[in-house]
């Protein structure tokens, strides 16, 4: 009947796979006590991965979900933006039309308009901070994002960086948390997703956050973690 359904061959090999962000970190290599995942997109994710389900107030309390990893015997522990690099879709859809026509006149793709105009701000765009809690945060959906000291001088290449300046503080945040709770010391921090592609992005989480950021080369790094775990089964 399955086979039927689905149209593949009947003795087709279905292997169970994992949660996206723990296929990506097979490939990401970051299996480590040192390195940790930071999976970029509509969330931003850092996940990193322990010996053995450590338990603590705090991930309660934080809402840290720690479950089974894809390699057998490891566990996985998970903190997230919940309105990640999302925020730079909702600035263009809210106050991009102007670099939508710029992108379509000169046929270049938005997102990259969008952080050439945040290159131009500077650092810390005199003053201008961004709460990336749009979508709330895990321990509170009623929580607020802000943009905080405004001013009539600023640009809208400051509202952009500082939109990616506040993601990359909070990563700071949580990836601090993460070594605190767990008692690890994170040094190398594997990016894979979307804002993977640009090294101006890149460049502002590895100064904020402290740690060596290395990008994942593979574009769909969740993809071929999922065909890693269908590889290994099927062997």
């Amino acid at each position: 009947n399955v086979a039927t359904c689905t149209g593949l061959k009947t003795g087709t090999i279905v292997a169970t796979g994992g949660h996206d962000h723990g296929c990506a970190a097979l490939p990401a290599t970051v299996n480590h006590p040192n390195s940790i995942l930071n999976s970029t997109g509509t969330t931003d994710v850092i996940l990193g991965i322990l010996d053995n389900p450590l338990l603590t107030t705090e991930s309660y309390q934080e809402s840290i979900p720690i479950y089974p990893h894809p390699i057998a015997g490891k566990y996985q522990a998970m903190d997230c933006i919940l309105f990640g690099a999302n925020a730079l879709d909702w600035y263009i859809n809210q106050f991009g039309s102007r670099l939508k026509i710029d992108a379509e006149n000169s046929n270049q793709n938005v997102y990259e308009l969008l952080l050439e105009s945040a290159a131009k701000a500077p650092p810390r765009c005199k003053g201008l901070l961004w709460l990336p809690n749009a979508r709330g945060t895990p321990t509170n959906v009623a929580t607020r994002g802000a943009f905080l000291g405004i001013r009539e001088s600023h640009t809208s290449s400051e509202f952009i960086r500082a939109i990616i300046e506040g993601i990359c503080y909070e990563t700071r945040l949580r990836v601090d948390r993460y070594e605190r709770q767990f008692g690890k010391t994170v040094k190398r921090m594997v990016v894979v997703g979307g804002t993977s592609n640009s090294t101006f992005f890149t460049r502002l989480r590895a100064d904020v956050t402290g740690r060596e950021v290395e990008i994942f080369k593979t574009s769909e790094a969740t993809c071929l973690g999922a065909a890693m775990l269908a590889g290994t089964f099927s062997d």
